[in-house]
């Protein structure tokens, strides 16, 4: 099976994360610099995912929403993001709701005794990551039922 690609798209940092072949757990892969620029951007997503070598089948996008659930004005930015990627690419893409992956990153980080220094450092990953498993587990449930 192809794995998965979640990021956590930010004009400063992109976080990246991975899903094993089966689809059952994520892991942080790394976090590549942002750019304001989607198609900048998109090339070094892109340049990473050809550096690793991986076999992905689907790239996975936290869309930011806000509490109501509408979308946040920085999704119009993610959305520009995600057309250029998938031109670089050509893999399908999808978005999935990233409300208070950050918030649960930071709490995790923080438990685990980081510095803020260090919390800087791997929140985007973590974020990701946390976004990617949400999305594997929801996949579950509905393949269970």
């Amino acid at each position: 099976m192809k794995r998965i690609l979640g990021i956590d798209f930010g004009s400063a940092r992109i976080g990246l994360a991975i899903s094993d072949p089966l689809h059952v757990i994520a892991s942080p892969l790394c976090t590549v610099k942002g750019s304001k620029n989607p198609g900048r951007a998109a090339a070094t997503v892109a340049e990473e995912l050809t550096k690793r070598h991986l076999d992905i089948g689907l790239i996975l996008i936290g869309l930011p929403l806000l509490l109501k659930g509408i979308e946040a004005e920085r999704a119009k930015e993610v959305r520009l993001f995600a057309q250029a990627l998938e031109t670089e690419t050509h893999i399908s893409i999808q978005f999935f709701d990233e409300r208070f992956t950050s918030v649960q990153a930071e709490r995790s980080m923080k438990e685990a005794q980081l510095t803020r220094k260090e919390r800087s450092a791997y929140v985007d990953s973590i974020s990701c990551t946390i976004l990617l498993q949400s999305y594997l587990d929801l996949q579950s449930l509905k393949e269970q039922s």
